[in-house]
Parts: C-alpha cells; structure tokens; sequence
C-alpha cells in the first residue's frame, strides 16, 4: 500500500495553494452511529461505529494541519439521544434528529457524514460517495468520489449517487453535505483494511483534499460575488 503521508501531502498541498480561509464553509464532521448504535458488523466482527469515529477524528486532525477547522457532532462512544429515550429505537430517532437539528444550527456549514457500508454478498468492495438534496451537495460528492477512486483504488467504478429518502440525516440539512460509505465491512479483505490505522489515515487525507478543494471554490465564487 501507499504510504498514508502520500494523502496527507496532497491534502496539505492543496491547502497551501488555498487563498485566505475567510468565507469558506464550516467544515462538520459526523461519524456515524455510536453509543447503543454501533452500526453495521464485519464478517469477523469489526464494528462500524469505532471505525467511523477513528477516521472523523483523523480528518479533523488533517484538515487542522491544513488549516481548516472543524467541529464534530460527536468526539467518544456517545451520541446525540434524548436522556428521556429508554430504547433503542428511541434512541437512534432522538440522536438524528438531534444531529440534524445541531448541523443546522451551523451558520455556513458543510457536512461530512462518515459510514462504513455493509451487503449481504461479500464480493463487493470500495468507497462511495452519497449527496444531499441541497445546493453544492452533487459537485462536492462527485469530486470526492474522485479523489478517494485516485487516493484509494484506480478500479473502483463506483459512482456517487443522491442519498435516498430513507437516509433521514442526508435529508434534512439545509447546507450542503457528503455521505461518505468508506469501503464495505463485509468483503473480509476490505474490512481488515478499514480497521487499520494507516488505512484510516489514507481515507481521511483524500477526503480532507476534497473538501480543502471545494472550499476554495466556495472562497472564489464569494469573491466574484463581492
């Protein structure tokens, strides 16, 4: 495998061709799932939720090497659920609409929304990207599809795609936001990868690039407008 400071370079590089960082989007990090909900389980019992949390907080290590800030809808094993919620069902309702409710309330913001996939077959592999309904949301998610295909796996064909209505997180944001499937825990190969520190390093850095690329469009399209 590549070196992980390989994607952390670039993502470095393309922030230091980056103009002022003022009037660019408030970068939010969702790690998925969490506390009672720990998501989707590999075939040899890697769990969802950690790996989320894992690569969130390496993004926002990079993105702050970049210069670029961040804040997390969660930083532990905990989540964003209702005190008063006493299932599980309950819980995982409050909790999105809670996180949903948080990212909206950031003036300017930008979401990433990290999740490892999962199928029933154990053949398929790769990351891909998923788009919110809302303006900037496609061209982002295109172009950090991208850069995930070039940083990651050359043969992955994978395209990125709107997010379904079911996704209700993805589907009740008012900025522009990502959903992020970083590789599938039930292919065996891709799931050892995924629980690997330097792999989740790689992962972060091309997403960290992406979204430093993206701002600084949104900074261009500010300035012509002024």
């Amino acid at each position: 495998d590549a070196l992980p400071i390989w994607a952390a370079a670039r993502a470095v590089e393309a922030a230091a061709l980056a103009p002022d960082s003022r009037g660019t989007r408030q970068i939010i990090i969702d790690p998925g799932h969490g506390g009672a909900d720990g998501g989707a389980v590999g075939v040899s019992g890697v769990q969802e939720a950690p790996v989320n949390l894992a690569i969130s907080q390496k993004l926002r290590l990079i993105l702050a090497l970049c210069g670029a800030s961040a804040v997390m809808t969660r930083t532990d094993e905990t989540t964003l659920a209702d005190p008063a919620a006493k299932t599980i069902a309950a819980q995982k309702v409050t909790d999105i609409k809670n996180r949903a409710a948080l990212i909206n309330g950031v003036e300017g913001g930008l979401l990433v929304s990290i999740h490892q996939n999962m199928y029933t077959q154990s053949q398929y592999t790769g990351a891909q990207v998923f788009w919110a309904p809302t303006p900037g949301s496609q061209e982002l998610a295109e172009y950090t599809q991208g850069v995930l295909r070039q940083a990651l796996d050359p043969d992955n064909r994978r395209m990125a795609k709107r997010a379904e209505g079911s996704i209700y997180l993805m589907n009740h944001i008012t900025c522009p936001g990502i959903l992020v499937e970083c590789g599938f825990l039930s292919n065996p190969a891709e799931e050892q990868r995924l629980a690997r520190d330097d792999y989740q390093t790689r992962v972060a850095a091309a997403i960290a690039a992406a979204v430093n690329a993206f701002n600084r469009e949104v900074l261009r399209a500010h300035v012509r407008s002024c």
